[in-house]
């Protein structure tokens, strides 16, 4: 499991240097929506970067969307999303990842 953990933070933190480059690079000083889903089509492979994209979607517009903005169950169910995204992530790269092998 500490591999795993070990890569989502490897991933995470790419996702985020190139996020900043392309905002640098856009001339801005806050990094958006369009430089992270950017960031995750150049680093991850295909269908990876379209689940990815795909997740992080949902979950931001259920929290954007929910009635108690801000509150513990708010925070509460974007935990639980976060960590429904990253286990989705981790399926697919484990899955591409033996597919690429054999």
């Amino acid at each position: 499991m500490s591999i795993m953990n070990s890569f989502v933070n490897d991933v995470s933190e790419r996702i985020a240097a190139e996020a900043s480059r392309l905002a640098h690079h856009n001339k801005r000083s806050t990094i958006s929506s369009r430089e992270i889903q950017t960031a995750i089509r150049l680093i991850l492979p295909g269908e990876l970067a379209k689940h990815a994209v795909s997740e992080g979607t949902e979950a931001v517009t259920k929290y954007t969307s929910s009635s108690v903005f801000g509150s513990r169950v708010t925070k509460w169910l974007i935990t639980e999303e976060h960590q429904r995204a990253h286990i989705i992530i981790r399926f697919h790269v484990h899955f591409f990842f033996f597919r690429s092998r054999y």
